[in-house]
């Protein structure tokens, strides 16, 4: 046999090889956004004890709502939906991240006839939202049995801790596909009409949900991993507080007259509203570099958290990064706040 003909034959042997991969492993698989849209909804729908009405809402049964609302059951405890309870450390965080999706989710792409959108990033969505649903079918499976051994008095000590596991994995789950998401719906989906000197509606509900989600990502980086087993959880977390904030003005956000603003008269309550998304559009470029940094830091600094006698470059890490979540997070709650209030005071005019 010639080298030219053994070449093809095994170059043809090879591809046939990658093809039979490629088909058990599910790869070269293209799906649509309306794909991704129709995953996503079936699985808000088919899990009914976890999701209701578009976010999360999970339905505990009455012996397990017992031991969740007792205080003294610390393990139980966290598993609160209450954000003003700074034990409620896992419902909150999820829930955030369902509600940063579900609010741009459903939204149809507009597209000129020779625009498409980037396949191998629907592709992508896709793959992490399957890998979203089997966590939260994980996440129900150990709910179910948690549930089954506090009806019958079986030992829910020991699983809850379980649960806790499969509730945070479901959150980092939920964290990976909320961020490729919200910057596949700015990057492809999102637009926005704007005036000079009035304010964009569509503009600061972009900025909200990526708020939202930043914040629970946050948390659930450098906090949730933390302290899911510590039992010392003394204050709220930023992410119930911005959830709360949020769902104040979620009605507002959506609602037909500010989306219609602009077809009014500039008011005085409109220009605080200007003057307080402006701050938090200011501020951004300062939180984002620090959020960078600590972010590249958050490696050593974990190494850091039982090293009693750190170095001075350990000391530096674990200072830049602490300077970040309480000081920076702090300021950009503030900022939101603001505009929130300016926004319920505009709905209320």
């Amino acid at each position: 046999m010639s080298m030219a003909k053994k070449i093809f034959s095994t170059s043809l042997v090879m591809a046939c090889f990658l093809c039979f991969f490629t088909v058990l492993s599910g790869c070269g698989e293209t799906h649509s956004y309306q794909d991704v849209q129709s995953k996503y909804n079936s699985m808000i729908e088919e899990y009914s004890n976890i999701f209701s009405s578009g976010t999360v809402d999970i339905n505990y049964s009455t012996e397990l709502d017992t031991l969740i609302s007792d205080t003294n059951s610390v393990a139980f405890h966290k598993l609160s939906n209450d954000t003003n309870n700074s034990y409620a450390i896992f419902e909150p965080t999820l829930k955030a991240f369902i509600e940063s999706i579900s609010f741009y989710i459903d939204v149809t792409p507009v597209l000129t006839e020779d625009e498409t959108l980037p396949q191998n990033e629907v592709n992508d969505l896709y793959s992490n939202l399957t890998d979203l649903e089997n966590k939260i079918s994980a996440l129900n499976q150990s709910k179910e049995l948690l549930e089954r051994l506090a009806s019958t008095g079986g030992n829910t000590q020991n699983w809850v801790i379980s649960y806790q596991n499969a509730f945070y994995d479901a959150i980092s789950s939920a964290n990976q596909f909320a961020k490729d998401f919200l910057t596949f719906y700015e990057e492809n989906l999102f637009s926005e009409n704007t005036i000079s000197g009035r304010i964009s509606p569509a503009g600061v509900q972009l900025q909200m949900i990526k708020n939202l989600a930043d914040t629970a990502d946050i948390f659930t980086t450098f906090t949730l991993s933390q302290i899911r087993d510590d039992t010392e959880i003394t204050s709220v977390s930023l992410v119930n507080k911005t959830l709360d904030n949020f769902l104040e003005v979620k009605s507002s956000l959506t609602s037909s007259s500010f989306l219609g603003i602009l077809s009014g008269n500039l008011t005085s309550a409109e220009s605080q509203m200007i003057e307080d998304y402006n701050r938090v559009l200011t501020y951004s470029s300062l939180y984002e570099r620090n959020k960078t940094i600590a972010y590249e830091l958050r490696e050593n600094y974990f190494n850091t958290l039982s090293v009693e006698n750190k170095t001075y470059e350990q000391q530096v890490w674990h200072n830049k990064v602490n300077e970040f979540l309480n000081t920076d997070c702090e300021t950009n709650f503030a900022y939101f706040s603001a505009l929130k209030d300016s926004i319920i005071t505009w709905s209320n005019s």
